[in-house]
């Protein structure tokens, strides 16, 4: 086993057909409403989008990811 300190991973089993979540990671709107975020911009490899969160609390932070 390899002890890796510059990051924190987390595994999540997702009850629904693989074809669905292939959608919710390559799409920004299917993405949004899985993860309750409010992307700019479609995803585009290697360029950042970022949107507002929309869960309730947390609306005034900020999600970006390339």
């Amino acid at each position: 086993m390899t002890t890796c300190t510059d990051r924190i991973e987390k595994v999540t089993v997702l009850r629904a057909p693989q074809a669905r979540v292939w959608r919710a990671l390559t799409d920004h709107k299917e993405f949004g409403q899985w993860f309750r975020v409010n992307l700019e911009s479609p995803f585009i490899p290697g360029k950042k989008t970022r949107g507002r969160i929309t869960y309730p609390g947390y609306q005034h932070l900020i999600m970006e990811v390339t």
